[in-house]
């Protein structure tokens, strides 16, 4: 049926089928997967920022790319509803931006693998390269690395010395689609991938490089900060081996 009003985040939450419809419509439709989340009738952080990255990709005037949505998004997501002409010209130029973007996210990838091996000195200081350029010496440097990576790579979503040394920040930005982030549930060769804690908050950073076993959820990463005795503390740039079902991962789109 769908939705028959537009939601937005409020408090209490809004929930109902419309919202699970709608919810639905956002993770299974011809344009993109916008929705990782679960259905569960909430619309919550996760919903809203879909509903954003869905407006934004589907051609939207740019002051009308918010995070609410309801009957008019449904219906252009589930195509009973044609794309104004307008928003199909828009929607040409965001995809054809997004594989220009592609190609920077190769070049972080590049960057990052070339620095495999790289090592704090003296070990557990903190201080190693990328750490030092970002102004943050001897403090944890995960983070630090994947800006390295980007800003060396063209990106301007990045910027040495203000985004990203924190990782829950970057985890933020991405849930409330801030900055041009977003959660994806189909990451890139060069996409973030974070971690996340048993209360959600997100403890360390690194970049996708590809599926080893998509069906099992395991993938290789290359992250800074890290190493086989200690995931997010381990002092090197490694190439690592993760899983979906051992650790608990959001990956992230940047807006570049």
């Amino acid at each position: 049926m769908g939705p028959t009003k537009t939601y937005g985040l409020t408090t209490p939450t809004q929930r109902g089928d419309g919202v699970a419809d709608l919810q639905r419509a956002l993770a299974t439709n011809p344009f993109a997967v916008f929705y990782a989340g679960d259905v569960d009738g909430e619309f919550g952080p996760l919903t809203a920022a879909a509903c954003k990255r869905a407006k934004w990709l589907l051609g939207y005037p740019q002051g009308d790319v918010v995070q609410t949505g309801g009957k008019v998004l449904y219906g252009y997501l589930r195509e009973s509803t044609p794309l104004p002409a307008t928003y199909q010209a828009k929607r040409r130029y965001r995809l054809w931006k997004e594989r220009n973007q592609g190609a920077i996210r190769t070049r972080a990838l590049a960057e990052a693998a070339r620095h495999i091996g790289v090592k704090e000195a003296p070990p557990g200081s903190n201080h190693v390269r990328f750490a030092e350029w970002y102004g943050l010496d001897r403090q944890p440097w995960c983070a630090m690395f994947v800006t390295w990576c980007y800003v060396v790579a063209g990106s301007k979503g990045f910027k040495r010395g203000a985004l990203w040394a924190y990782c829950p920040y970057l985890l933020a930005a991405a849930i409330a689609g801030e900055n041009g982030a977003s959660v994806t549930r189909d990451p890139e060769p060069g996409d973030v991938v974070l971690y996340l804690d048993r209360d959600g908050v997100a403890f360390h950073v690194g970049l996708f490089e590809r599926w080893t076993n998509r069906a099992g959820g395991e993938f290789a990463t290359i992250e800074g900060n890290t190493s086989s005795s200690s995931d997010a503390d381990g002092g090197a740039v490694e190439r690592r081996a993760r899983s979906t079902r051992s650790m608990r991962c959001v990956f992230v789109r940047m807006a570049l």
